[in-house]
């Protein structure tokens, strides 16, 4: 179950940010009160994103508007903060994140391989060999506008829709999750979700208890470089590391990565 979070959000008058634009600030702590630092913050929809320093200290500028940011920490649940902000505020927001307990942690398997920017440099090679597809980061420029969900089913990939049990549409918007195009588990229609990688890191592994990532925010096309999806484990190179790969493996390579 994703973590609900109340956080009283400040307005704050404040000069020097540009266009339709506002800050959010604060310290992300654990439920003891001690500060976290390289906790992720997100804005949905959107590419803007920080991470919390020693101090556990962030500040990220967004749009104006409704905004949704998600703080993310490994062995914490993910927290979501829903925001109404105006041209040049400032919204002060220290979050509490709670532990996750062990039954509730996706398994995690850690093994050696190359690193990020020579599996991507080997992209070439792989396609080349003809498994797999593959979108470059010219397809996906003339992609421009086009949702995360329409580009993966053009690979091949099915979007399973999912609505969050703690926050339904339309208070919350509907999810889509990438699954194989025709398998199921268990034989009783739970869906197949594929394995994603990004930036050569295991991000979610099929099968898990974890929760699959959202494509219809999470990665928008214009903040990746090249996208690589593979059917099966016949067909995903072994330089990948990744085993029992039938539910398939969406490789996302980011722009920064």
């Amino acid at each position: 179950m994703r973590a609900m979070l109340t956080v009283p959000v400040v307005m704050l008058a404040m000069s020097g940010v540009a266009g339709a634009q506002a800050v959010v600030t604060g310290t992300v702590r654990d439920s003891t009160g001690r500060a976290l630092a390289g906790v992720e913050i997100f804005i949905e929809r959107t590419a803007r994103s920080a991470r919390t320093d020693a101090q556990g200290r962030y500040s990220l500028v967004v749009d104006t508007g409704r905004q949704v940011a998600v703080f993310r920490q490994l062995g914490y649940k993910p927290a979501r903060l829903w925001l109404a902000l105006g041209v040049s505020d400032t919204a002060l927001a220290d979050v509490r994140m709670q532990w996750q307990t062990a039954a509730e942690l996706a398994a995690v398997e850690v093994t050696a391989r190359p690193t990020p920017r020579n599996l991507r440099e080997a992209m070439f090679e792989r396609q080349r060999l003809g498994f797999g597809k593959f979108l470059d980061s010219a397809q996906l420029r003339r992609m421009d506008g086009r949702a995360m969900p329409d580009v993966l089913r053009g690979l091949g990939l099915r979007l399973q829709k999912y609505a969050d049990a703690d926050c339904t549409p339309p208070w919350c918007q509907w999810e889509y999750r990438a699954t194989h195009p025709t398998k199921t588990l268990y034989g009783i229609g739970t869906p197949c979700y594929a394995t994603v990688m990004y930036d050569g890191i295991v991000i979610y592994r099929a099968g898990s208890t974890g929760r699959p990532p959202d494509f219809s925010r999470e990665f928008p096309p214009y903040s990746l470089a090249a996208i690589e999806y593979y059917r099966s484990t016949a067909q995903l190179p072994q330089e990948f590391g990744v085993s029992a790969a039938d539910c398939g493996v969406v490789v996302l390579w980011s722009r920064r990565g």
